[in-house]
């Protein structure tokens, strides 16, 4: 998420029209658009949210493994190239993923949440006539995100370098 970011700067950087902003997801798809604006009532700015799922851990939406290197560090849309080219966004996130990735997204700040969750599903799968037979690959898959989540960073620490050196 690209945060603290004021609606006047975000339009400058990204001339959307404004029904953009209310699109419904499935003309969001039709035109490509994977990501979310949305405006914060404390701070009265706007934040950008990533809803396309593909990759986050590891898996393509149909569960078919996806290389920690799929997604580059800079993206692949053309709204990611429009604000990644302002340096003032780009050297911001810079420092937020270097932030995310010290504090936030490491195998052992995740590990409680993916154990949390993983023993929440587990007792549905069973009543699941697709998944049921999948058990052990079900039991396999917090060590499957772990091992994605530091793959990933790893991957995007050795990116940041060069990405910085563009800032």
């Amino acid at each position: 998420m690209i945060s603290d970011m004021n609606a006047t700067s975000l339009f400058r950087v990204v001339p959307l029209p404004v029904p953009t902003l209310y699109m419904p997801s499935s003309l969001s798809i039709w035109l490509n658009i994977m990501f979310a604006l949305y405006r914060n009532e404390e701070t009265k700015k706007f934040s950008i949210i990533p809803w396309d799922y593909d990759a986050t851990w590891g898996r393509n939406v149909n569960g078919k493994v996806m290389d920690h290197t799929f997604l580059p560090i800079d993206g692949f849309n053309t709204l990611t190239a429009r604000i990644l080219d302002v340096a003032h966004f780009r050297k911001r996130y810079s420092l937020i993923l270097e932030d995310i990735l010290e504090t936030s997204f490491t195998p052992d700040h995740l590990e409680p949440r993916i154990a949390e969750l993983h023993q929440l599903l587990r007792p549905c799968l069973p009543l699941d006539p697709f998944k049921k037979d999948k058990m052990e690959s079900f039991d396999a898959e917090p060590d499957f995100i772990r091992s994605f989540i530091q793959n990933r960073s790893d991957y995007l620490r050795q990116c940041l370098v060069s990405f910085q050196s563009n800032v």
